[in-house]
């Protein structure tokens, strides 16, 4: 006789002494219908060190200096969304754009330019 044939002994309820979740627990088997065991790899994880990211770099200057991005927008000449494509990385910035936003976030031109380009 299984647990739960012994749970419900045609009662169609558990017994008193065992809450519902180990009745449900027994039904569906030891670790669930959709759980996976995680996986053991051998291979050992490799890390490789992060490229110089463009959005990353210009959100993290407008985060240091606590700037927001309507501020910094409105002080650019462009839109807030604009801003918010270039730091998400969905959109590029003209150069005058450019020019204008490394003025505003203090960052150096020649090595902003570069990051954009390569």
């Amino acid at each position: 006789m299984t647990l739960v044939s012994i749970m419900h002994a045609g009662l169609g309820r558990c017994a008193p002494s065992l809450p519902c979740a180990v009745r449900r627990k027994a039904e569906r088997g030891r670790n669930g219908p959709n759980l996976r065991r995680p996986s053991k790899s051998t291979q050992p994880e490799i890390i490789l060190p992060r490229k110089a990211n463009f959005s990353r770099y210009i959100r993290d200057a407008r985060i240091k200096r606590g700037l927001s991005v309507a501020y910094v927008a409105s002080e650019v000449g462009v839109t807030g969304p604009c801003v918010y494509f270039w730091e998400t990385g969905k959109a590029r910035s003209r150069d005058a754009n450019l020019s204008e936003l490394c003025r505003v976030l203090k960052l150096p031109v020649r090595a902003t330019r570069a990051m954009v380009e390569g």
